[in-house]
């Protein structure tokens, strides 16, 4: 029976404590912001939660003549989720278009009338779906869309 090499990986939250000197919290993230992740790295992180590892999946599998099979397969459903990410940004930036959601003064993801308020541009509402994708491209792409 052949043997295979198999190549495994999941991610490990590390924790670790670093002191910012910053006149107040906003300040202190744009401060560790700036920060290279190389120093954040060497200087703070140190604690590995090996019980709450994520993210497993194979990163190839190898046979006994080197030829590579399964490349970043899933293991576990996060790992499935993380690597759709992009694929789920795209789709959702595709489905909302360019044009604005509300058009003629009705919301085109929702339904909702906005005759006399406004007759074009995004819906308002926290719950219409296009709302909620907007805030969701957005908190994935630190506000770039």
């Amino acid at each position: 029976m052949p043997k295979f090499n198999v190549i495994v990986a999941h991610n490990v939250p590390n924790y670790g404590t670093l002191e910012i000197d910053a006149r107040d919290p906003d300040h202190a993230l744009e401060v560790l912001k700036k920060k290279d992740m190389s120093d954040i790295l060497d200087k703070a992180v140190f604690e590995p939660a090996w019980d709450s590892s994520i993210c497993a999946r194979i990163v190839y599998m190898e046979d006994e003549q080197g030829n590579v099979f399964h490349e970043d397969t899933a293991l576990d459903q996060g790992y499935r989720e993380w690597s759709a990410v992009g694929d789920l940004i795209e789709a959702l930036k595709n489905l909302l278009g360019d044009r604005p959601t509300v058009q003629g003064g009705i919301c085109q993801c929702c339904g909702r009338g906005y005759i006399g308020d406004f007759f074009e541009g995004d819906c308002a509402s926290d719950d219409c779906p296009s709302s909620i994708a907007r805030a969701a491209i957005a908190k994935a792409t630190g506000g770039a869309s």
